[in-house]
């Protein structure tokens, strides 16, 4: 049983955690991102207030379809923007420490490690997501939001979150530095995100009738 225990423990995904938890840096993070979402949003719905529904609050009722396209896209913002500030060092830390060898001498292999550092960046994503559960029950309660158009958010996030994580352990494993693997996570994914579109439009490749819209 202790040996079932063992093959399916995460130990590095545990120190990647415990080390975050310890860093000043993880909180004021949080604090910063909780509230530019907060506040954001507390302003969208006070300017929306005071100049289409301060003569009749009742009008508000099935309109909570823009505070939840809202809250998403704030936070798909987010994860375009903590993403590679956090995700991009996690193995470079480990060279520039001299520790990525001790690693490689213990029983992780490096598919494990990789894996383990990625859910190390995965986690504290979903706590951000869990932040907006507010926001995106305040939107489903006001009408207009669908169980499935809710679903399909979180999914999203989710999967953007992966993809965004996964491009930047990659390009940590791959630079030396940790600003190297920020800036080359910035250039891959600005080339990902806008690469189709100036494609098409230079005509070099067609996509049939593409905007960056229907890209995302």
């Amino acid at each position: 049983m202790n040996s079932l225990l063992e093959r399916f423990s995460l130990p590095l995904l545990a120190k990647e955690l415990t080390e975050q938890s310890a860093r000043k840096r993880t909180y004021v993070i949080r604090v910063l991102y909780v509230s530019a979402l907060f506040l954001t949003v507390g302003l969208f719905l006070a300017e929306q207030f005071y100049n289409r529904y301060r003569n009749d609050p009742l009008a508000m009722l099935g309109q909570g379809r823009d505070l939840f396209a809202m809250t998403v896209a704030l936070q798909f913002l987010g994860i375009y923007i903590f993403v590679p500030i956090l995700a991009s060092g996690q193995i470079t830390r480990e060279k520039e420490r001299d520790s990525l060898q001790l690693l490689l001498l213990t029983r992780l292999t490096p598919r494990t490690i990789v894996l383990e550092k990625l859910l190390g960046q995965l986690v504290p994503m979903c706590l951000f997501f869990l932040a907006s559960v507010p926001l995106m029950a305040l939107a489903y309660t006001l009408g207009g939001v669908t169980t499935s158009m809710l679903w399909g958010g979180v999914w999203c996030l989710v999967v953007t979150a992966f993809q965004v994580s996964a491009l930047a352990i990659a390009c940590s494993a791959w630079a030396r530095t940790t600003p190297t693997a920020f800036f080359m996570t910035l250039g891959i994914g600005v080339a990902i995100f806008f690469g189709p579109a100036i494609l098409h439009e230079f005509r070099i490749m067609r996509f049939g009738r593409l905007t960056i819209g229907e890209l995302f």
